[in-house]
């Protein structure tokens, strides 16, 4: 029988909490550590409400791990008339570790274009949002001396959201011991993990029945390893014969997004918070912990939130389109 994949609420306002929140509580209670993580952007309200509750969740250390591994890729989906439009600012091969923050003048350019588009929103709905954007725009424009764009989008976001926690990048997690021994235990039993992951997909397409070639995740060919090589600031697929493990250089090998999420939660966080979106990737990693590890997986929870512009069904409008506290949990 098939089993359907978790899905976001289809209604404004709706919320949804995997286990129930109750659930969550008790369990963030029993923690050490809770954690959340996403790639620098302009999230939707859904991740905004991830974010906040997590906040507000009790646990005596919280982690915020933000994903400077991916590509940089930055777009923005905005009001366009009695339609939607997707306004493309970054589409970069380049990492977001090391990607410059964009000029003075660039930001200007950005904003205005925003401004432009939700000036065709309703007049009242126009003066709503305009409220929103701007106290956002004066937070970004406060943060231009960042020369990395990432900092600048992280930054922001937490202002907006009034998010307190330090947070880290993946990145710096390269050079942390716990992470080369991981990777170590997968290279030297690559055939093995190899063998498991791809066993894991198989069920997995199976059980949700689909049949897209790369979804959850691509299945690693003949001496493939689960992670990306660094070559000339672009990442590419990495093979046994890439790397050389006994040189313990590990700057240049970056943990694909299925081996990110292994590393965290064998190794970061005792327990950790996704959107619907990762949440649905968690079954393929707790049965690669249980069978390649031989661990048993620590809990998740997925927490998201759908939050709407009338008239429009898209629930990924950025962030600041909406009130701040208007996506926050309440206890």
């Amino acid at each position: 029988m098939k089993q359907k994949l978790l899905k976001p609420p289809p209604h404004d306002g709706g919320t949804f909490f995997q286990p129930e929140l109750d659930v969550i509580r008790q369990q963030c209670q029993q923690a050490t550590s809770i954690g959340i993580a996403h790639q620098p952007g302009f999230y939707h309200p859904g991740i905004s409400f991830k974010f906040q509750t997590w906040q507000a969740l009790p646990s005596p250390a919280k982690r915020i791990v933000f994903v400077d591994t991916d590509k940089a890729v930055l777009n923005i989906l905005l009001p366009d008339g009695d339609q939607t439009r997707q306004l493309d600012i970054i589409n970069s091969e380049r990492t977001w570790r090391d990607y410059p923050n964009l000029t003075e003048r660039q930001w200007t350019g950005i904003l205005t274009r925003i401004e432009d588009r939700l000036k065709t929103l309703t007049p009242v709905e126009y003066e709503r949002r305009l409220e929103y954007f701007l106290r956002f725009k004066n937070i970004l424009l406060g943060h231009l001396d960042q020369a990395l764009l990432k900092e600048l989008l992280s930054r922001t976001f937490l202002g907006y959201a009034d998010i307190q926690h330090p947070y880290q990048y993946v990145s710096t997690f390269l050079i942390k011991r716990s992470y080369q021994d991981f990777a170590r235990l997968i290279y030297y039993e690559s055939d093995f993990y190899r063998q498991t992951f791809n066993a894991v997909l198989d069920e997995y397409k199976q059980r949700f029945q689909f049949r897209y070639k790369n979804y959850p995740f691509p299945a690693l060919e003949k001496d493939e390893l689960p992670f990306w090589i660094l070559r000339d600031q672009q990442r590419h697929r990495c093979f046994q014969q890439d790397w050389d493990v006994s040189k313990n250089d590990f700057r240049n090998i970056l943990p694909r997004a299925s081996t990110l999420m292994l590393y965290l939660r064998l190794c970061h966080v005792d327990f950790f918070i996704h959107d619907i979106s990762g949440g649905n990737y968690e079954w393929v990693h707790d049965r690669v912990i249980e069978r390649f590890f031989k661990k048993n997986p620590r809990p998740y929870a997925v927490i998201s939130r759908t939050q709407l512009i009338p008239p429009y069904p898209s629930r990924t409008f950025p962030y600041f389109l909406f009130e701040k506290n208007g996506v926050a949990f309440h206890k």
